[in-house]
C-alpha cells in the first residue's frame, strides 16, 4: 500500500465498521491487560459493541449533547486499520483504544486520532488529556511526546491469584470511611501528586486514583476502608470487585507519612474479608511510584508486581 495518513478517512466509528474495527482494537491489548487479566474486560467490551443497546445509549448520549465517549477510526476503503478512544471525564479526556494494524504504522495514523480527540475534548469543555501507557512502550511513549503529552505520574500493578490471607479478629482500628473522612484523605494523596496530575485528575470522595476508570463497570461494587495513623495521616485500602472477570481489584492509598508494612499489609483485612464474600479468582492492586511501604505490604500479602505504566498528560487547548 502506498499513501499517508491523507488517503485515509477520519471519523467516528459506525456499527458497520465492526467486523474490521474488532480485528484492530484487539491489536491495543498489551503486557497490561495481558499480565493483569483486564484483557477478559476488553474481550467483554468487544462483545457488548455487538448489541444494539451500546448503539442506542451511544446515540442518545450524541442526541442530548453530552457524548461520554467518542471511538475514532481511520478507515481505508471499507477496512478499519486505526482507532481510538476518548472518555469524557470531569476536567479531562482520557485517552485510551489506541491500535494501528501492522501494515499502517509509521503513516502517521495515531497522529490524526490525537488531534481529533484534542479538538473533541477542548470542545465539550475539558482542559485536560490524559492516557497510560506501559513505561517500556518507547515508540508509543515518543509519539505523545511529539502529540505534546509528558509524563506527570507512574503506577505499579500488583496480581496475585485468589484472596490474601486474614487474621482474625479483623483490625478495629480499620473501619468502613465516612464520607467527610474520604474528603479529608483526597487533598493529602494530590499534596503527592504533581501539578498537572492534580489539575487534570484531582482526587475526589468518586475517584481517589484516576485508575478506577479503567476497573470499575456498571456492575462494579466498591467499598473503602481508612485508618487513621498516631500522627494524624489517614491511608485508606478502596476495593472493587468486577464481576464480569471475577476479579478483586485493590487501591491502597497511603496518606504522608506512610505507616509502617505490617501496619498497612494488615489494613488489608477488612477489605480482604469483604471481597471474599464474592469469591474473586484473581486480585489487583495498583499503586503509586515508588511503591514504598505500600508494595512491601503487598509483597507479604503475596502480590508479584507485573507492569509499571505512566500517566501523560497535556493541556487540551493548545
Amino acid at each position: 500500500m502506498t499513501g499517508g495518513a491523507d488517503s485515509l478517512e477520519f471519523r467516528q466509528l459506525r456499527r458497520a465498521d465492526l467486523p474490521t474495527f474488532t480485528n484492530v482494537i484487539r491489536l491495543g491489548i498489551g503486557k497490561l491487560e495481558r499480565s493483569t487479566g483486564l484483557d477478559q474486560s476488553a474481550e467483554a467490551m468487544f462483545a457488548m459493541m455487538s448489541r444494539w443497546s451500546i448503539w442506542l445509549l451511544l446515540g442518545l448520549s450524541r442526541l442530548i449533547g453530552r457524548p461520554f465517549v467518542r471511538v475514532y477510526v481511520a478507515v481505508h476503503g471499507t477496512r478499519v486499520v486505526g482507532t481510538g478512544t476518548v472518555f469524557m471525564l470531569s476536567r479531562a479526556g482520557y485517552v485510551g483504544g489506541m491500535a494501528t494494524e501492522t501494515e499502517y504504522r509509521g503513516r502517521g495514523i495515531a497522529s490524526r486520532i490525537l488531534a481529533l480527540q484534542q479538538v473533541e475534548t477542548a470542545r465539550r469543555g475539558r482542559d485536560w488529556l490524559v492516557l497510560d501507557v506501559e513505561s517500556e512502550n518507547d515508540t508509543a511513549i515518543r509519539v505523545y511526546q511529539r502529540a505534546g503529552y509528558r509524563e506527570v505520574g507512574r503506577f505499579a500493578w500488583f496480581t496475585r491469584p485468589g484472596l490474601p490471607a486474614t487474621i482474625v479478629p479483623l483490625p478495629t482500628e480499620t473501619r468502613v470511611a465516612s464520607i467527610r473522612e474520604i474528603e479529608e484523605l483526597a487533598p493529602q494523596l494530590d499534596r503527592n501528586r504533581s501539578a498537572d496530575y492534580r489539575a487534570a485528575l484531582p482526587a475526589t470522595e468518586r475517584m481517589l486514583s484516576h485508575n478506577e476508570v479503567l476497573v470499575r463497570g456498571i456492575r462494579g461494587q466498591h467499598q473503602t476502608w481508612v485508618q487513621r495513623a498516631p500522627n494524624g495521616s489517614l491511608s485508606a485500602v478502596r476495593a472493587y470487585y468486577i464481576p464480569r472477570t471475577e476479579m478483586g481489584v485493590y487501591f491502597p492509598l497511603a496518606g504522608p507519612p506512610e505507616p509502617e508494612p505490617e501496619t498497612l499489609a494488615r489494613s488489608f483485612d477488612p477489605a480482604t474479608e469483604w471481597l471474599r464474600a464474592h469469591t474473586p479468582r484473581s486480585c489487583l492492586a495498583i499503586v503509586p511510584e515508588p511503591v514504598g511501604a505500600v508494595g512491601a505490604a503487598l509483597v507479604r500479602l503475596g502480590f508479584t508486581e507485573v507492569v509499571s505504566t505512566m500517566t501523560m498528560a497535556r493541556p487540551s487547548s493548545r
